[in-house]
């Protein structure tokens, strides 16, 4: 469970796009799909822009 919430985490951190704090960032995954998908394709290294050009 410890290891779930620290990818969380670390996929938080990657994201560059909404630069706040990482409880700000939580709570803006939380209440919007699309910033939570932009949110995994930061954890996702090779796969982010494909994500994001399928976002638009």
């Amino acid at each position: 469970m410890l290891k779930l919430g620290r990818i969380a985490l670390n996929a938080l951190e990657r994201e560059t796009s909404f630069r706040r704090s990482i409880r700000q960032k939580s709570r803006r995954a939380a209440m919007n799909d699309l910033y939570m998908v932009s949110v995994l394709a930061a954890a996702l290294p090779n796969s982010t822009r494909e994500l994001e050009s399928t976002c638009q």
